[in-house]
């Protein structure tokens, strides 16, 4: 799990970006965070390993300019700062997308080979994967020469390559992803989509809202400020492209994995197991979305991250949710990272 945010509009987007991330990312990132924004056809961005402050205070991540971007905030685990979100689609110098995801392989894992042999086909189709490392690890994605790469730079690529061969870029991330598929949401910024973001998700949540000056992403809802409209969470196995009023929904052709029903009695019994979870005292989110594991039927994914969301933001509606950020170790000895810490009001 990882955080991601998005805003297009009439405002700033770094200042709304930034303010979104601090709400959110100690819920499942803080670790390592990277911002992108689109002004005038042009793409900046920045990215290292540490949290939101951190950013701010090492990068010109404040400054960039533009009323569209998105920003990312990734669990812990390994890499350096090529392994932060975003990665970018680059061409003789220009930044021609901008992308960032959430999410893991889950039910897809097994097809490791599949994801070897992509990557290993954008490196000779002169695709570039920065994020390479010439280490062993156990990550997502192995080189057929034995290095490793993170499995969203390799998506970005495989995007960046079906655009580059005539797909629009909505069409790219669903061609990508049911190419390549993962338990996995993500957001992409692309010059010839000027006045919107480009979605695409799977299984994990994107929740979108609207105010009257433009229209706030996240991946929890939790992230939206005071003037958001009700969230809506959109669909799964689908992509489209979301714009300051409003958002398009195109489902897959070949939806690549059959996730299970959320009907009203998983909604009622995941608020009950939830809310029985945090009387217990402080809790972090991945506690309250591996507490509902069990609660639905067998299929090939279950939407339990989007549903412990939704069910964490009614609490706080019902203003039963009570929550802090303690500091926790990071990446590195030297920084630390923000955890959330949720329990029930007494």
């Amino acid at each position: 799990m990882c955080n991601m945010a998005g805003y297009i509009g009439k405002k700033n987007a770094a200042e709304v970006l930034i303010d979104m991330m601090r709400r959110e990312e100690g819920l499942a990132g803080g670790y390592f965070t990277g911002i992108a924004t689109l002004d005038g056809g042009r793409i900046a961005s920045a990215k290292l390993i540490g949290d939101t402050e951190r950013l701010l205070r090492l990068t010109d991540a404040a400054s960039l300019r533009g009323n569209v971007g998105i920003m990312h905030s990734r669990s812990k685990g390994y890499g350096d700062g090529e392994w932060a979100h975003p990665f970018l689609g680059v061409r003789d110098g220009n930044t021609e997308m901008a992308y960032i995801a959430n999410g893991g392989m889950g039910f897809f894992a097994p097809r490791a080979d599949e994801r070897t042999a992509i990557a290993d086909g954008l490196l000779r189709d002169g695709y570039e994967l920065r994020s390479r490392k010439d280490e062993k690890k156990n990550v997502h994605i192995k080189l057929s020469d034995g290095a490793v790469v993170h499995v969203s730079d390799v998506m970005c690529q495989l995007i960046y390559r079906n655009i580059r061969s005539g797909l629009e870029p909505r069409a790219a991330m669903e061609k990508a992803y049911t190419d390549m598929p993962g338990e996995i949401a993500g957001l992409l910024l692309a010059p010839s989509v000027p006045d919107g973001i480009v979605w695409s998700r799977i299984s994990m949540p994107i929740f979108v809202a609207f105010a009257s000056h433009g229209a706030y992403i996240a991946t929890s809802s939790l992230a939206f400020p005071e003037d958001a409209g009700e969230p809506i969470l959109l669909p799964a196995n689908s992509s489209g492209v979301i714009y300051a009023d409003n958002y398009f929904v195109k489902p897959y052709e070949k939806a690549p994995a059959r996730l299970a029903e959320t009907d009203a009695a998983v909604r009622c019994a995941a608020y009950e197991k939830i809310c029985e979870v945090l009387s217990e005292g402080d809790k972090i989110f991945a506690d309250l979305y591996r507490a509902i594991d069990g609660l639905f039927e067998k299929a090939d994914i279950c939407q339990r991250e989007p549903l412990a969301y939704e069910v964490i933001y009614s609490l706080m509606r019902e203003g039963r949710l009570e929550k802090y950020d303690a500091r926790v170790d990071g990446v590195l000895s030297e920084i630390d990272a923000p955890q959330t810490r949720l329990s029930l009001k007494q």
